[in-house]
């Protein structure tokens, strides 16, 4: 965008162009470093996380639900507790 930008304005852009090809050579360096160590560590995570133990997805309750059932009970002034 920089370089369009001064293009648009009439400035000379070719010592700009000399950069960008630079860094576009550095960051292709960089990005095949980081594939390499990627792909030397990949099945070391693999392994690491296969041995991860899985946590249960489902919530845990002392209550057991296949016993336990709902009762309608009426309310009452006497199940109150109006101590202060």
């Amino acid at each position: 965008m920089t370089k369009t930008e001064l293009k648009n304005l009439g400035i000379a852009t070719t010592s700009l162009e000399t950069e960008i090809k630079k860094l576009a050579e550095e960051v292709g360096k960089a990005a095949a470093a980081y594939a390499a160590v990627e792909m030397t560590t990949e099945p070391k995570i693999q392994n690491l996380k296969a041995s991860i133990r899985m946590v249960p997805s489902e919530v845990e309750s002392p209550i057991d639900h296949v016993k336990t059932e709902i009762k309608t009970m009426p309310l009452a002034a006497d199940t109150m507790n109006m101590d202060m």
